[in-house]
């Protein structure tokens, strides 16, 4: 079944930086569900290991573009199972708060 097919309604599409720094990574937002490709797993992040990648810019698009859209929006990555961006922020050892507070 492809999104099209599912009758889900697109309402916004917001651009990030994925793992390797390509601008054009979109986050699809339908109603509470966001597809974010390989920017956010369940328990992990993309991989910054590549050229042009930087952790630094992915945290703060994570942080910055997907947070603020509710810890009850569940998230589709570009592989591995669902999440809710609430259970990331509570447990993700790379982008959780309790991490990111800790400095």
């Amino acid at each position: 079944m492809t999104l099209r097919d599912s009758g889900v309604r697109l309402t916004k599409i917001l651009l990030t930086h994925d793992h390797i720094d390509h601008a054009g990574a979109t986050q699809a937002l339908a109603e509470r569900l966001a597809f974010v490709g390989d920017v956010l797993f369940a328990g992990s992040i993309g991989r910054t290991d590549f050229p042009r990648g930087d952790h630094a810019t992915l945290v703060r698009s994570i942080t910055s573009n997907l947070w603020p859209l509710g810890n009850g929006v569940t998230f589709v990555p570009g592989h591995r199972p669902t999440s809710t961006f609430g259970q990331e922020r509570a447990t993700n050892p790379f982008v959780g708060d309790p991490v990111l507070q800790a400095g």
